[in-house]
């Protein structure tokens, strides 16, 4: 049994705030005495942009698959289905959202492949797309600061002045996240306490 999918904690009602000048939405105030000892980081959207643009692949790659079980659903109606599930499962390890396109895949009456096929094909695809992004970064032709949200890197100096102790944790595969961390400059931030996504993902 995998974990439990995705749960909204806050009703869509309740009310936020933008930071100004910024796009960093507050769900809850909070009132610290003293600065945190630990801060946790996603990675891709968080921190990272190099990835930016994911779901313009695995929605396509995921509704070809499931146009392939022959129900007669449209083309609109596998996109909604799948765009509403990837976007609930997402934060969580890429394989999740993998596991749920092959229960979908065996709900429709076809033969799924293991999700962890489903998820090779999708990084496959990926990579193509954002590999220009990894190589210019890695040329000099990237600045990083391109590839980074706004306003991340002077947060986590901040919080590295305050002494507060930061880890990266993502559900991209960890040799990727260690790879691109180290691309755009982050990885001094978090030292040894880098995180990702691993094929045993049971364990």
């Amino acid at each position: 049994m995998h974990e439990r999918d995705y749960q909204r904690r806050y009703a869509p009602d309740q009310p936020t705030r933008f930071l100004p000048d910024t796009l960093i939405e507050i769900v809850r105030e909070v009132r610290l005495e003293r600065p945190p000892e630990h801060a946790l980081f996603d990675f891709d959207g968080t921190l990272s942009l190099i990835r930016q643009g994911w779901p313009e692949v695995m929605i396509p790659m995921m509704v070809e698959i499931l146009k392939q079980t022959g129900t007669g659903e449209t083309e609109a109606e596998l996109t909604e289905l799948v765009t509403n599930f990837v976007m609930e499962l997402n934060g969580k390890q890429t394989i999740y959202q993998m596991i749920r396109l092959a229960e979908e895949v065996k709900r429709r009456g076809g033969s799924p492949e293991d999700p962890l096929v489903y998820k090779k094909w999708y990084h496959d695809r990926l990579m193509q797309r954002i590999a220009h992004r990894r190589e210019g970064l890695r040329s000099g032709r990237l600045a990083r600061e391109d590839m980074l949200v706004p306003g991340a890197l002077a947060a986590l100096r901040t919080l590295k002045d305050k002494g507060v102790r930061l880890y990266l944790a993502s559900g991209t595969d960890e040799v990727y996240v260690h790879e691109e961390a180290e691309l755009l400059g982050l990885d001094g931030y978090f030292g040894q306490h880098i995180y990702g996504a691993v094929d045993d993902y049971k364990r």
